[in-house]
């Protein structure tokens, strides 16, 4: 598995084996992996799963911070409409 972050830098450290062969392969399949990332930017981060050193999917994961600005309590408006 590689990572990719929005501005195209890989991280491919993230390498192990598993098997998904069995008897029903039409069946799905699948995978709990534990990881650390430290998302530090916003943007389209990506997870490529490669399969026998070929692409088999890519996994598309959004950061998006939420920004606004918040009132004190003391400015608040307090009437009732």
């Amino acid at each position: 598995m590689r990572f990719e972050r929005p501005s195209g830098i890989e991280r491919a450290d993230l390498v192990g084996k598993m098997n998904f062969s069995g008897p029903n392969e039409d069946q799905g399949h699948e995978a709990v992996i534990e990881m650390a990332l430290e998302f530090t930017s916003e943007g389209l981060h990506w997870f490529h799963i490669d399969g026998d050193d070929r692409p088999v999917i890519r996994l598309p994961f959004r950061v998006a911070t939420d920004r606004f600005k918040s009132r004190s309590v003391a400015s608040r408006d307090t009437r009732r409409w």
